[in-house]
């Protein structure tokens, strides 16, 4: 949770000037995060349906456009290629393990990760769209509302991560 209060620190501060900061410091949150997945990563299967792999498919190629499209927006307009990269990156594994595990994981709290991957999703691609090409307040706050949801749900889905590793079947 540090890198992330500094990283939303330094974007309330100059979001150009502190910009290949930012995308380290929320790289390294997104990339602990995964690694705190790590474990429920292990243990959930892949079980693929042909309306599921269809809808699965749909829904990634529309999420890696976009943020292809932020990314590259972005490195045209800030001349940093490699903290666009890296915060991408690291970005699209920690919401990819988030979509991974809702979709694929048996417990009911899974949707803690869903709310979270949707809530950062909200949050990493409203402050490019608020420095590049909208500024609002409105987008600010709804900005900073996601954020708080997501930390929280993140922090919740921590506490509630043992018992998702329990060997028990969860009908849902």
């Amino acid at each position: 949770m540090c890198f992330a209060t500094v990283a939303e620190f330094l974007t309330a501060r100059d979001f150009n000037d502190f910009y290949f900061m930012i995308n380290v410091l929320f790289a390294c949150y997104f990339l602990t995060g995964v690694w705190f997945m790590k474990p429920l990563l292990k243990t959930t299967k892949l079980k693929i349906h042909k309306k599921e792999a269809f809808l699965a498919i749909g829904f990634t190629a529309i999420i890696l456009y976009i943020v292809y499209g932020l990314i590259y927006y972005s490195i045209h307009e800030f001349k940093a290629y490699v903290p666009a990269v890296i915060g991408g990156v690291s970005f699209v594994a920690f919401t990819g393990s988030c979509f991974y595990i809702t979709l694929f994981h048996s417990h009911p709290k899974k949707v803690y990760l869903f709310i979270v991957g949707m809530c950062y999703f909200v949050v990493c691609m409203g402050y490019i769209i608020n420095e590049l090409l909208v500024d609002s307040n409105l987008l600010i706050g709804f900005i900073n509302s996601a954020e708080i949801i997501a930390q929280f749900f993140f922090v919740l889905f921590l506490t509630q991560k043992e018992e998702m590793l329990s060997a028990k079947e969860w009908y849902i």
